[in-house]
C-alpha cells in the first residue's frame, strides 16, 4: 500500500492534483471491476425485445428460485413468477391464467415471428401484481423443445409469460421474459430477476380438468425411467471383472427422486377466478421464413461482456506503471 500511494503521489505531481485523488481513482477503478463484473452476464444476449416488459423468476418445490437446471427434468421448473403486474382487463376475479412459453431466437426475425412452445398449461394465480404459473409432471421438459430444433443462436433460449383469460386472447402487447443459455443438457439464467417465489398462489388447469391417476401414473412413469437410467449409468462404470468405477448405484446425482405431484385444496374460487378455461395453451408458430433463418443462424459463445473488464484492468496497470516510473528518475535524481 505505501508503494501504491507513492506511485499515486508521482503521478499526482505530473498531474498537478492531490495523490489522495490519484489513489481513490486507482481504487475506484478496481471496484468498478470487482461489483461490475457479474453484473455483465446479460450482455451475452445479443438481441432486444421492445415487448419485453419486467422479468421472469423460476421456483423449486421447496419455494426457493432456482437460475439452472437440467434439460430432462420434469417439470422444466415448478413455477414462474413474473415481476409485472397483470394487463388492464385481464384481472384475477375474471379468471385470468398465466402460462409460460419458450421461444426460439432467430437472428433477422422479428421477436414476435419466433417459433414457439408451451412449457405449461394455464394457471389460475391469487396475486394480480405478481402473475405465476405452476407446472405438472405431465407438462413437457425443455428437451422436448430444444430436440426440434437444429440450431440455437448464442444457445439461447427466451421465456415469456403470457395472461389470457376467458373470452380474451392471450395478451402478447407485452410480457415478462427471461432468458436462459444451454449449455450441453442444462440451462442457466443469463438475463432474468429476483422475485418472491410464495407471493402467490397458484392452481394448473390440468389438476381441475383431469383425473389425479394422471399425474400419478406420469410419476410412476419418471421414476421407472430414472431408476433404469442409473441401473444403466451403475453398469457403464463396471469392469469385466464385476469391480465397479465409484460409481453410485442409486439415484444420479442432482437427480431429486421424484415424487407424486401434489394437488393442492386451492380451488378457483379461492384464488378469486371464476372459470376454467385453458384457451391459452396454445403455442405462437413461426412461418416458413423463420424456419429458414432459423437453419442458417450460428452458434456463438457468450463472451461479449468480457473485454469490458479487461479494458478497465489494462487502463488501471497504465495509471500504476507510468507513476512508478516517474517515482523511480525522481528517487536517482534525488540520490545524484
Amino acid at each position: 500500500m505505501p508503494r501504491l500511494y507513492r506511485c499515486a503521489a508521482a503521478t499526482a505531481a505530473l498531474l498537478r492534483v492531490p495523490a489522495l485523488a490519484v489513489l481513490l481513482a486507482a481504487l475506484g477503478v478496481v471496484a468498478s471491476l470487482v461489483t461490475t463484473s457479474p453484473a455483465r452476464a446479460d450482455e451475452s444476449v445479443p438481441f432486444t425485445d421492445s415487448a419485453a416488459k419486467g422479468h421472469l423468476g423460476f421456483c423449486d418445490a421447496a419455494g426457493h428460485q432456482i437460475t439452472s437446471g437440467s434439460l430432462t427434468e420434469v417439470p422444466f421448473v415448478l413455477r414462474a413468477v413474473s415481476s409485472e403486474p397483470t394487463p388492464a382487463g385481464y384481472t384475477v376475479g375474471a379468471g385470468a391464467k398465466a402460462t409460460l412459453f419458450a421461444f426460439l431466437p432467430m437472428q433477422g426475425v422479428d421477436p414476435g415471428d419466433w417459433t414457439g412452445q408451451a412449457l405449461t398449461g394455464a394457471a389460475f394465480f391469487s396475486n394480480p401484481q405478481h402473475p405465476m404459473t405452476e407446472a405438472t409432471v405431465l407438462d413437457p421438459t425443455l428437451q422436448s423443445f430444444t430436440r426440434k430444433v437444429t440450431v440455437l443462436w448464442h444457445n439461447l433460449i427466451q421465456l415469456r409469460m403470457y395472461i389470457g383469460a376467458p373470452g380474451k386472447p392471450l395478451y402478447q402487447s407485452s410480457y415478462p421474459t427471461a432468458v436462459i443459455e444451454v449449455t450441453g443438457s442444462t440451462w442457466h439464467v443469463v438475463r432474468g430477476g429476483a422475485v418472491d417465489c410464495t407471493s402467490g398462489r397458484t392452481k394448473p388447469v390440468e389438476e381441475l380438468a383431469l383425473p389425479r391417476s394422471r399425474f400419478v401414473s406420469a410419476s410412476a412413469s419418471i421414476a421407472a425411467s430414472r431408476s433404469a437410467d442409473a441401473a444403466s449409468h451403475s453398469r457403464a462404470q463396471t469392469g469385466p471383472s464385476g469391480a465397479t468405477g465409484g460409481a453410485s448405484s442409486g439415484t444420479r446425482s442432482g437427480s431429486p427422486t421424484p415424487q407424486a405431484h401434489s394437488t393442492s385444496t386451492l380451488s378457483p374460487g379461492a384464488l378469486g377466478t371464476t372459470a376454467v378455461d385453458d384457451a391459452s395453451n396454445a403455442a405462437s408458430t413461426g412461418g416458413a421464413a423463420a424456419q429458414g433463418q432459423r437453419a442458417a443462424a450460428g452458434k456463438s459463445d457468450s463472451s461479449s461482456g468480457s473485454s469490458v473488464p479487461t479494458v478497465l484492468l489494462g487502463g488501471f496497470a497504465v495509471i500504476v506503471l507510468v507513476g512508478a516510473v516517474i517515482w523511480r528518475v525522481r528517487s536517482r535524481r534525488s540520490s545524484a
